[in-house]
């Protein structure tokens, strides 16, 4: 993303996470314009595509945030 699209997204790794629960960490604020958000979906969306990245169907909590 950082490459193509001038975005940068945080990896959080092991030890930070369980080996297998490894996430991205954006941090969208304020300040960005509705069309940023919806230029970084886009782009998020074209990355993911192209390596076959597996998405969760519906709504999704990352492990152990259950209420």
């Amino acid at each position: 993303l950082l490459a193509r699209h001038g975005i940068y997204v945080q990896a959080i790794n092991a030890p930070s996470v369980r080996v297998g629960q490894e996430i991205l960490r954006s941090a969208p604020g304020a300040v960005h314009e509705p069309a940023e958000i919806e230029g970084f979906v886009t782009a998020l969306d074209g990355i993911w595509r192209e390596l076959g990245v597996t998405r969760a169907q519906g709504p999704h909590r990352p492990p152990g945030t259950d209420d």
